[in-house]
């Protein structure tokens, strides 16, 4: 008991206000305000064995308190204490539902949109990166923002060329999202016959990289390639177009 009310004595001390040579363990405890210790001296119930096994062992050893709701604990606070000394300190304890009803609506649902719209444009990031890696930069790509309906803030939503933004629930966008599509499938391609000089072999790896070769042929002149091909390539290439024939 004595080693109880030395405890809450601590706690109800501020850290330069502590002897300085305070025993360690002591000394680890943390300055709690709000006078919750600060009186020492309460009456504390003693300890029996039963009650120390039932506190150190029972409810400790091998014991999930994650699986517990902190409902249960201002439930049982609140029970302990008469209605007169409840509203005397505003001792009353709200439940979780409660609570969200009105957070909820204030900030909450708006923050939680904002970190789903984090946590998607960090993905996007990380498929970039994959894509990179495996030297597919040429493929088109769009990114689609699902659930832009539950986004109250539209500036949080991505904007811009070869974004859209939908709700697959809602079935919003969609019409943008095909058209979208159809435009990036056929943006900017362009199907051509080249004709490679020998000298300029390195080219050829540029072209197998970057574009969809259909056929490769050889003749005095060079390597003839069947291509398909962005702008940016086909403007690098275009001297060596041949027709057929």
């Amino acid at each position: 008991m004595e080693g109880t009310q030395a405890l809450f004595y601590r706690l109800d001390t501020k850290a330069e206000e502590r002897d300085p040579y305070l025993e360690e363990d002591l000394a680890a405890f943390p300055y709690v305000n709000g006078g919750l210790f600060e009186n020492e001296n309460i009456e504390i119930p003693q300890f029996t064995e039963e009650i120390r096994q039932l506190i150190l062992t029972n409810a400790s050893e091998d014991f999930d308190w994650s699986e517990i709701s902190p409902t249960i604990f201002g439930a049982v606070f609140e029970s302990t204490l008469n209605p007169e000394t409840r509203r005397s300190g505003g001792m009353h304890y709200t439940s979780i539902e409660n609570i969200h009803k009105v957070i909820d609506p204030l900030f909450l649902d708006a923050l939680q949109d904002e970190f789903a719209q984090i946590k998607e444009l960090k993905q996007a990031a990380t498929v970039e990166k994959v894509i990179s890696q495996l030297g597919a930069q040429q493929i088109p790509q769009l990114l689609v923002c699902n659930k832009a309906d539950l986004c109250e803030n539209p500036d949080l939503i991505p904007s811009g060329e070869n974004v859209v933004a939908i709700s697959a629930k809602r079935k919003r966008g969609l019409d943008e999202l095909l058209a979208a599509m159809e435009k990036a499938l056929g943006k900017g391609k362009h199907r051509v016959k080249l004709c490679i000089p020998y000298a300029d072999g390195y080219l050829l790896d540029v072209i197998h990289k970057e574009a969809a070769v259909f056929s490769t042929d050889y003749d005095a002149d060079g390597t003839v390639v069947d291509i398909e091909c962005d702008d940016k390539l086909y403007g690098q290439l275009k001297e060596y177009e041949v027709q057929d024939g």
